[in-house]
């Protein structure tokens, strides 16, 4: 038989010694408030498993009912917000099939139209209405659609061709200077006949005199596509040109504006379609290498046929303006080149903000251009311009407040000045008339050609007047402040093309802050071509501006010839000498040597590809990994150098030597303006090397 032993009952569990309010209760005859509700009938606590299972299963329960309790409270409430998202995005789609729908109904009524009346009689339905449209002008600029109407109405009734239209005149806008009318193919009208119609009307307005409120004729032509008018801007650009050189030659020249080819006398000069004529040297052309097709003139061919010399047409030299808000750029030409394309050597760059150095003039070399900067010290950040030594040389410099003027010689012997500004933007109309006047009083009293590029910090307008002719005008009195001060000086604002008028040249970087055109070139001679403004091409730097450039036609009486100097290298070929003359020599050494490559750093196909894809798109992203690439590139390239001069390349040594006085033509030309070059040198050497004494005649 089983026995059990409760040893517990006969071993006191010890305890701590009551405490003095215990004792006085256990001597009143009381029990101790601790033990009184653990004790039982025997005095002691009896605890097993199965009461320490259902006391932590009790417990686990309320736990439980706890969190069920909880989640359904955050369950329902998701369900609500959820509930409330799904009911509003089904509305959304309610609505857009709505939407869809409508849409459906409106390409299928569309396309029925279409079907059964191929040509309809509104401007800009495409290709054929186009081809099918008269524009009539002649009207001031902003006059009203009612009175443009009206008298179109009165003249051609007047003509007695009103007959002949389709389809009422119209104005694209309340405020006009032009009208549109499309004709259409009548019943049983070939396209022939329907063009000869149009080739009536035209002819006709032309034969007869339609005097128009300002004084101008009424005239009539056909609608162009936009490469179309590029086309024939080069055929305009050609005959504005003859006028201003050769005014009374203008008759021997010969124009076709749908190729915007051009002829003088005997001699194919210029076209914006056909290809260069076999056998022209291509340094007797110009090409513009902005536009794809790429027009071009025969400048030779040109001189020739109007009996001036070359040099006077071929001064001809980019301007181009940039303010690049302080960035930090290590090439500025490349940077230029990447925004623009193909970089000439006769540019001239201005830059105004450039990043932040010691006051006064400061000369940089930037690969082979030459940047002079100039910053006064109570001025942020300076303004600059860059030439190239070898095209362009430093007379005269003059620094002012808020930019600076330089004289400069061409190597043709052409001289102009050349100045930059950065006016105060949020100033007072009064500050800024002050800047605008210290400027100009910078330049000193002058009569050869002068160009002025500055960021004006005030908008400008445009519009043409009574005679045609494009005008800059002010919107606020700093702007009208600046051209009427400009004006007293000779200098006008180069326009830009019409499509141009209202595109700003500022990038504000807030979303909702439009910019305007606050950029600007001036001259006052020469021929400049339309003021371009390469949009996007702020993202090229980061910058809050956009390029400004423009291309100055120059004439001029004095000519040079620039000689190349550069080392040539021997390319072989030569069997038998023969005879050796001077003419001989000449002819070996053109066929038989060539140009020193350079070692210069030159971008590799990918980053070519990177910056050309960044220029295309304009996405800003793409410009910062184009430079990237540039950078990483760049800094191979110089690390190669860098192992071969360490491993004995004495000509990467010498290259790699910091250039020393750098600039000291620019104070010699300055120090000595009025005095012939050659005879200070003659004179400097002669007090150095002079010493007074005369030596004795040498004995027999």
């Amino acid at each position: 038989e089983r026995m059990q032993i409760d040893l517990a009952q006969e071993i006191p569990v010890p305890s701590e010694p009551p405490s003095p309010a215990q004792r006085r209760e256990l001597e009143e005859g009381g029990e101790s408030p601790t033990k009184r509700p653990a004790t039982s009938s025997r005095g002691t606590v009896a605890l097993d498993m199965q009461d320490l299972e259902r006391l932590l299963a009790q417990h686990a329960d309320r736990i439980l009912q706890a969190q069920h309790a909880h989640l359904e409270a955050r369950l329902g409430s998701l369900e609500e917000v959820l509930a409330a998202r799904v009911g509003g995005t089904e509305t959304r789609l309610d609505t857009v099939e709505t939407k869809v729908e409508s849409l459906e109904a409106k390409i299928e009524e569309l396309t029925k139209e279409l079907r059964e009346k191929p040509v309809r009689g509104q401007f800009g339905r495409g290709v054929e209405d186009r081809r099918l449209t008269l524009i009539f002008g002649g009207w001031p600029r902003d006059s009203r659609r009612g009175d443009i109407l009206a008298g179109l109405d009165k003249a051609l009734q007047g003509l007695q061709i009103k007959h002949l239209l389709d389809n009422e005149a119209f104005c694209t806008g309340p405020r006009r200077s032009s009208a549109l009318a499309v004709f259409e193919h009548r019943q049983g009208e070939s396209d022939y006949q329907t063009k000869r119609r149009l080739h009536q009307v035209v002819q006709c307005i032309a034969d007869n005199e339609v005097k128009l409120p300002g004084g101008r004729k009424l005239f009539a032509t056909y609608a162009k596509t936009r490469e179309e008018r590029e086309i024939a801007s080069h055929a305009a650009w050609l005959k504005r040109t003859i006028l201003h050189v050769a005014p009374r030659k203008i008759d021997l020249l010969d124009l076709e504006y749908a190729t915007g080819g051009g002829w003088i006398g005997q001699s194919f000069v210029a076209s914006a379609k056909v290809p260069v004529p076999p056998g022209l040297h291509p340094e007797d052309m110009l090409f513009d290498e902005d536009k794809d097709n790429r027009p071009w003139i025969w400048v030779s061919g040109i001189a020739k046929e109007l009996g001036l010399p070359a040099a006077t047409i071929r001064a001809i030299f980019p301007l181009i303006s940039w303010n690049i808000g302080g960035a930090s750029v290590t090439d500025l030409p490349q940077t230029v080149a990447d925004a623009v394309g193909n970089l000439q050597q006769d540019a001239l760059l201005s830059f105004q903000e450039l990043s932040r150095d010691e006051p006064g003039w400061h000369t940089a070399q930037h690969g082979q251009w030459t940047l002079l900067q100039h910053r006064q010290f109570d001025v942020w950040r300076g303004t600059g311009i860059a030439f190239r030594p070898d095209r362009w040389r430093v007379m005269r410099r003059k620094g002012t407040e808020r930019g600076l003027w330089l004289r400069l010689r061409h190597v043709q012997g052409l001289e102009i000045w050349a100045g930059t500004a950065h006016f105060t933007p949020g100033c007072t109309q009064a500050q800024h008339a002050k800047e605008v006047g210290e400027h100009l009083t910078g330049l000193p009293p002058t009569a050869i050609p002068t160009f002025l590029t500055c960021d004006i910090n005030a908008e400008v307008g445009w519009g043409f007047d009574d005679e045609g002719i494009c005008r800059a005008t002010g919107n606020n009195g700093k702007t009208q402040e600046f051209l009427g001060q400009c004006l007293q000086r000779g200098l006008r604002p180069v326009p830009p093309p019409p499509e141009d008028f209202r595109t700003p040249t500022s990038r504000p970087r807030q979303a909702n802050r439009r910019g305007k055109q606050i950029d600007g070139i001036l001259c006052n001679a020469g021929s400049p071509g339309p003021l371009r403004i390469f949009q996007g091409s702020c993202s090229a730097i980061g910058t809050d501006h956009e390029l400004v450039a423009t291309t100055i036609t120059l004439h001029t009486t004095r000519a040079g010839t620039r000689f190349s100097t550069q080392p040539r290298v021997w390319t072989g070929g030569i069997a038998d000498v023969g005879e050796l003359t001077q003419g001989r020599l000449t002819e070996l050494a053109k066929k038989h040597t060539a140009p020193r490559r350079g070692v210069a750093y030159v971008d590799p196909p990918e980053v070519k590809h990177a910056f050309r894809r960044a220029k295309h798109e304009g996405v800003p992203r793409l410009w910062t990994q184009a430079r990237a690439l540039r950078k990483k590139a760049r800094s191979l390239w110089e690390q190669e150098r860098l192992e071969r001069a360490t491993k004995g390349d004495w000509a990467e040594v010498r290259r790699l030597k910091p250039t020393k006085h750098v600039g000291w033509d620019i104070e010699f030309a300055e120090a000595n303006q009025d005095q012939d070059p050659h005879a200070v040198v003659h004179e400097h050497l002669q007090g150095i090397y002079s010493t007074g004494q005369v030596l004795p005649p040498a004995s027999p």
